[in-house]
């Protein structure tokens, strides 16, 4: 639901809008395992015969429901194995012109809360505060458990800009602070065994996180050389603070206190070379602060350190009535860049760690074309070599007498989950226009959209076997809408996903652990497989 109320004067306005929000969305964060895809059966058995970490094992239940519905398989069974989380948004936004000075300011609240609901089996009891029972000549140390994993959260900040502009100078400033509190705790709802020893409100694990967010910054722009040339120097400060104090879900005490400081500063020119043609460079630092989970589920005692980027852009633009061409060649030099290990933490989200040294350098391409009224042609091109200088790859060894860490050093791999190609198009005719001087009638359009995206890798290895192959997919739209002569709008879009039917995953996680030495490597891979040929049709109404 979303409510806006606006008020307007001479020389500023101010609004305010609320959104509220509910969802309950059924878990499937897991995927299916990649033998899964275009294993034969026996294949699968013997994969789930070494994958008692994940569940499968001798469960014949579940090997045969993923031998049976292989793309569209479910790990989970549980029937309310949900998230079901509620957000509320609250926002006022004001601006004031003053002479040749323009203001603004944003102050915001959101309020959040919510419960991941899982069902476990044979957890131990001690885990959620019970102990062992005793029955007959049977001690009982685990059971089946639905816990509630929750997280109540509060964010709300304030930020102020303002611009004042000259005959070829514009200054631009600004300042904002924000802070984020979150609480995060687990509740068993039903114990198999062992409930009775808690009482209802029991909680087996508790943490509060905080992050306070700061920042200023100032931009000045200036045409020089007649006015054929813009300079912009920027630069932004930020102060970001974590405090993490408590019990996480495996029973960690966290202890997190952190303050980090960073000065991005930017520089850069735009050239207007002539009524085509144009061309800008960019030199820019920029840092990014680890998130939460970065410093939760770290692999080691050391605090994940702030990613540092320097950015280099050159490109030039080529306009014409029907053509517009732009090429952008891009150097990205990254110290600890956070990249993906392909991993998951214990509830879906990524995990990171820091590379040394790592950048990214390529040539993006993007053209147009409109060669008569109502038709338009948009496709765009990447290339991109994403390379980590070296890192040491942290496995966990699980067999007794071995050492528990081991590091695999790697030299040369690259980045996971950045392609090296990538390109998409885009065409679109208006077919139909019978739209009169006063804007009323009907339109009728149609769409075709394609994507393709090279073979990405799920860690930072470049093993194709932990890889997820290139993909292309083709959709459709077709549009018809109608103005109304109150301002409103009756439209209909019928859209037509993936319309070869293309059999493609795109995204996947991989977590690899030895027992016994690197001579016992065992290697997961799970993927998202999207879905096939599917449509839908939509209808916007507007008064």
């Amino acid at each position: 639901m979303q409510l806006g109320l606006g008020y307007q004067w001479q020389s500023g306005q101010m609004s305010y809008t609320a959104m509220l929000g509910h969802e309950r969305t059924q878990q499937a964060w897991y995927g299916v395992p990649q033998v899964s895809l275009n294993g034969t059966p026996e294949e699968i058995w013997d994969w789930a015969a070494n994958s008692y970490e994940y569940g499968y094992g001798a469960d014949s239940t579940r090997i045969l429901d993923l031998i049976s519905r292989g793309r569209q398989h479910n790990y989970y069974r549980y029937v309310d194995q949900v998230d079901d989380y509620r957000q509320d948004h609250h926002q006022i936004h004001a601006s004031q012109r003053w002479g040749a000075w323009d203001f603004g300011a944003t102050v915001h609240y959101t309020a959040g809360g919510g419960y991941y609901e899982q069902y476990r089996e044979a957890d131990d009891l001690s885990l959620y505060g019970a102990g062992d029972l005793g029955l007959a000549d049977t001690t009982i140390s685990s059971g089946d458990v639905i816990r509630r994993r929750w997280l109540g959260n509060d964010f709300y900040g304030a930020l102020i800009q303002g611009t004042r502009k000259w005959s070829s100078t514009a200054l631009q400033f600004g300042a904002g602070s924000f802070r984020y509190v979150g609480d995060h705790f687990g509740q068993p709802i039903w114990m198999q065994y062992g409930a009775s020893q808690l009482s209802p409100q029991h909680r087996y694990y508790d943490n509060r996180g905080e992050k306070t967010d700061r920042y200023g910054f100032v931009g000045l722009d200036r045409d020089v050389f007649g006015g054929d040339v813009r300079v912009r120097v920027e630069a932004q400060w930020r102060q970001v603070g974590y405090q993490v104090h408590g019990t996480d879900n495996d029973l960690r005490v966290l202890d997190v206190d952190t303050v980090m400081a960073f000065l991005n500063p930017k520089v850069g020119a735009d050239w207007l070379i002539n009524d085509q043609n144009r061309a800008f460079i960019s030199v820019a630092q920029a840092s990014r602060e680890p998130v939460r989970t970065d410093y939760i589920d770290r692999a080691t005692s050391a605090y994940p350190l702030p990613e540092h980027l320097t950015d280099v852009e050159l490109g030039w633009e080529h306009s014409t009535s029907t053509w517009s061409i732009q090429a952008v060649a891009f150097y990205m030099r990254y110290a600890n860049q956070l990249v993906l290990t392909g991993a998951l933490n214990d509830t879906g989200s990524p995990i990171r760690q820091n590379v040394d040294r790592s950048y990214r350098a390529g040539l993006e391409w993007t053209q147009e074309w409109r060669p008569f009224n109502g038709f338009k042609w948009y496709g765009t091109t990447t290339l991109a070599l994403n390379r980590i200088e070296a890192f040491d790859e942290v496995l966990f060894d699980y067999a007794e007498g071995f050492d528990p860490v081991v590091s695999v050093a790697h030299e040369g791999t690259a980045i996971s989950f950045s392609p090296g190609f990538t390109a998409s198009s885009v065409a679109s005719w208006e077919f139909w226009n019978r739209i009169s001087s006063e804007g009323l009638g009907s339109t009728a359009s149609v769409e075709w959209s394609f994507r393709h995206v090279a073979r990405q890798f799920l860690d930072n290895t470049s093993s194709e076997s932990r890889s997820l192959p290139a993909y292309a997919v083709h959709d459709a739209r077709l549009r018809w809408m109608k103005h109304r002569s109150n301002a409103g709008h009756i439209g209909v879009s019928l859209f037509l996903r993936n319309l070869l039917n293309a059999q493609y995953s795109a995204n996947g996680w991989t977590y690899s652990y030895l027992y016994g030495g690197l001579d016992a490597m065992s290697t997961e891979v799970y993927v998202y497989p999207q879905a096939g040929r599917n449509g839908l049709v939509s209808v916007e109404l507007t008064f």
